[in-house]
């Protein structure tokens, strides 16, 4: 957790190019949902933390779904192509050089951090840190995202009412999510 939390920089840009094939793979090759991906998580404890896949799509969609998931949280970096990792590091850039540039916007990230348990820091040593990640850490990030998802156990929620979808480990409802 520790590891995590404290170079987010560079998990959140390994999960956005894990995210990004998720994305397609749904949308454009299974045709079965017009968002999706994969996400780094932080919570509200130093602890918190998690990689989590979501889609919007039908029921009768979920098995597929599911597999897009199983096979990109199984895929480690060397399945992703260096335009899909430099696409990746370039969208970092952009939001480590364009975000958080107002005063409120930068103090509320870092209460944010702080409640979370997160190193804080200043927003022109994120942008150092984004400039120094390299397409080799991110797939070896990517590689590191694998090998913990393959020792947790699938956990599923889906948003609905219990008669339109059946048994699921928890249903979360709309205004939980809010």
């Amino acid at each position: 957790a520790r590891k995590v939390l404290d170079d987010l920089p560079r998990y959140r840009i390994a999960t956005s190019v894990m995210s990004d094939t998720t994305f397609q793979t749904l949308r454009e090759e299974k045709g079965i949902s017009y968002n999706g991906g994969v996400e780094l998580g932080t919570h509200n404890h130093p602890n918190a933390w998690s990689f989590n896949g979501s889609v919007t799509t039908d029921p009768v969609n979920v098995a597929i779904a599911n597999q897009v998931f199983d096979t990109v949280m199984r895929a480690g970096g060397d399945a992703y192509s260096d335009q899909e990792i430099a696409a990746g590091l370039a969208m970092g850039k952009f939001s480590a050089l364009t975000g958080n540039t107002d005063v409120d916007t930068r103090i509320n990230g870092y209460v944010a951090r702080i409640i979370r348990g997160q190193k804080v820091s200043d927003q022109q040593q994120l942008i150092e840190r984004v400039k120094q990640l390299t397409p080799q850490e991110i797939r070896d990030t990517i590689d590191e995202i694998a090998a913990i998802a393959s020792t947790q156990p699938r956990y599923e929620h889906r948003t609905s009412s219990a008669e339109g979808i059946g048994h699921v480990d928890t249903i979360v409802q709309p205004y939980e999510i809010m």
